[in-house]
């Protein structure tokens, strides 16, 4: 936008496009621009006894003026990620499949700011030489940089119900069936609205 012969950006949108927070201080009409960084860990069990590949990417994040808050939300993540591996090794313990070989791969996407929130979708995936041999999963995690707090999809789309939300993401999914059929199964579209929450 071009003002006065001045050129105007929408600065939260250029921010957040950048990985960045973007605040508003009312009492001095200033925005406020905060970077958010991302790096990823990785972790690996390769355990030939139990027949078993772990693969698991998951993202730590630094936030210049919040460090308590982040502290929280990478706990929250890493024991997560721990909680995840550790159910997976005792139920292969457990049942002790002595002829099926699993890989087992989680995968964090680069989170997503703004409003204050941080969003990540991560993808769980399990192939191996049973049955069909492949299975994929996605979730996504929302926490509060100002606390650490796990947030709700409502925080981070305000103004929205979370009915509207969850349709919003039946339609997506639908979308992405629609695009791309050969990647999913008959009834997967209705399996979504019974699963989804």
């Amino acid at each position: 936008l071009l003002l006065n012969s001045r050129t105007l950006i929408p600065v939260r949108a250029v921010a957040e496009s950048f990985g960045c927070q973007v605040d508003w201080d009312e009492s001095t009409s200033t925005v406020i621009i905060e970077s958010v960084k991302i790096t990823f860990n990785d972790k690996t069990i390769n355990d030939p006894m139990l027949g078993v590949i772990i693969n698991a990417n998951y993202p730590e994040i630094e936030c210049d003026s919040n460090s308590i808050a982040t502290d929280i939300i990478n706990k929250q993540i890493k024991d997560s990620v721990e909680t995840r591996i550790k159910t997976l090794v005792e139920e292969l313990q457990r049942y002790n499949y002595i002829e099926i070989r699993y890989e087992y791969s989680l995968e964090y996407g680069v989170p997503n700011t703004r409003n204050n929130l941080l969003a990540i979708i991560y993808t769980e995936s399990i192939s191996g030489n049973w049955g069909n041999g492949y299975s994929i999963s996605q979730y996504s995690e929302v926490y509060k940089l100002s606390t650490g707090e796990k947030a709700t999809l409502t925080d981070f789309f305000p103004g929205k119900t979370e009915e509207e939300i969850i349709g919003m993401f039946i339609t997506d999914f639908n979308m992405i069936i629609l695009q791309e059929p050969e990647y999913y199964y008959e009834d997967s579209a209705e399996l979504v609205e019974i699963y989804i929450d």
